[in-house]
């Protein structure tokens, strides 16, 4: 049995975010566990050529050449250790015709954050079962005018699973169905993410959307570091106007480093949904920082991913940047085991419909 995903390839082909590699390698990882071979479909955005994106690129010169190095080590990532369509779709092209598989599947991260119709699997139009897998909508409520457009396309689904509370709230008042499955990041041991150990005795910091604001926090993190004797690195590359530097020393990480960096660290700061969740799967403590300004929506995943582990009091509390307080990580195993069993139960009742349905791998 197959099945064809797709997720936020087209967003790693142009900004350098782990969190949405590794939920796919994740979720493959999860899939093939379970009997099921995937591939992730290569839909990709059409290129910029605006003037705006010139200028980017010409203003921050040094930061897109090295964005572009850690790009091209997604990429190689993606080719030792991914299951990828042998062709590469955008918009105009992406059909379900010449796709060879026994059900789609959407999913996971923000996938419904927009409104784009393929990841929505609009382009599924021959009767095969549509799935998304913990899809998140990125916020706590949609708008009327999104709801109305999405609804004709989310009612052809066969099974809707989506990652948060307020995804069954969302779905709940459109008249879906919709049960919550846990990001696929937590469905997988630690020991199964490839990764390269290279440093001791140093703290870790993953900040994305950052602003000047967290200068503050920067620096106390910085001043406690030195008066413990550690080092604390971050992850260069995120985005050009980087507050971290003049606090920590940046590091030009592939997939494999930045995995290692949380294997060995002794303490991660992050304001991001998948640097608190690494966290939580490499059991190391951690203070998480929720975001302000434009970026304000981004918290609701990390309210609700604290919420369900009952760690709330990891959240920065203005003032102590550094929690002394222990993790019950016995508490969190017990959470993350019942979590796999649903998550379990959910893909074995589509693989009894579509075994049920019939093949549809030949065409």
């Amino acid at each position: 049995m197959n099945a064809a995903v797709i997720s936020s390839y087209a967003y790693i082909k142009e900004n350098v975010n782990y969190g949405s590699l590794f939920q796919y390698f994740a979720l493959e990882s999860f899939f093939k566990k379970n009997g099921i071979d995937s591939f992730w479909i290569k839909y990709e955005f059409s290129p910029k050529n605006d003037l705006k994106s010139k200028i980017k690129h010409v203003v921050f010169y040094k930061f897109e050449k090295e964005k572009k190095i850690i790009l091209n080590a997604f990429q190689s990532f993606c080719s030792k250790y991914l299951s990828l369509s042998d062709n590469s779709y955008t918009d105009s092209s992406l059909s379900c015709d010449k796709i060879s598989a026994d059900f789609f599947v959407t999913g996971s991260d923000q996938v419904w954050g927009g409104e784009l119709g393929a990841n929505y699997l609009t382009f599924v139009t021959d009767g095969r079962m549509k799935v998304s897998f913990s899809a998140s909508f990125g916020s706590n409520e949609i708008c009327v005018e999104k709801a109305n457009k999405i609804y004709p396309w989310l009612k052809e689904f066969d099974f809707i699973s989506v990652r948060e509370k307020s995804g069954i709230v969302i779905c709940n008042k459109m008249g879906l169905k919709a049960i919550r499955i846990i990001d696929p990041t937590l469905l997988i041991d630690s020991s199964l993410y490839p990764s390269k150990i290279t440093r001791q005795n140093y703290w870790f910091c993953y900040f994305l959307n950052k602003g000047k604001e967290e200068n503050g926090i920067f620096s106390s993190i910085s001043e406690l570091a030195k008066k413990q004797k550690k080092s604390v690195f971050y992850p260069k590359c995120l985005q050009p106007q980087d507050q971290c530097k003049k606090f920590f020393f940046g590091l030009s990480l592939d997939p494999e480093s930045w995995i290692g960096m949380y294997s060995n660290t002794e303490y991660v700061f992050s304001n991001t949904f998948h640097g608190i969740v690494f966290a939580i799967i490499f059991k190391k403590p951690f203070t998480c920082f929720l975001q302000n300004g434009k970026t304000r929506r981004q918290n609701e995943r990390l309210l609700d991913l604290l919420e369900h582990f009952g760690l709330e009091e990891r959240i920065f509390n203005g003032r102590d940047v550094y929690i002394s307080k222990q993790i019950d990580w016995k508490k969190v195993n017990l959470i993350i085991s019942q979590d796999r069993i649903n998550a379990n139960d959910f893909l074995h009742s589509i693989q009894e419909r579509v075994l049920n349905k019939g093949n549809y791998n030949e065409y």
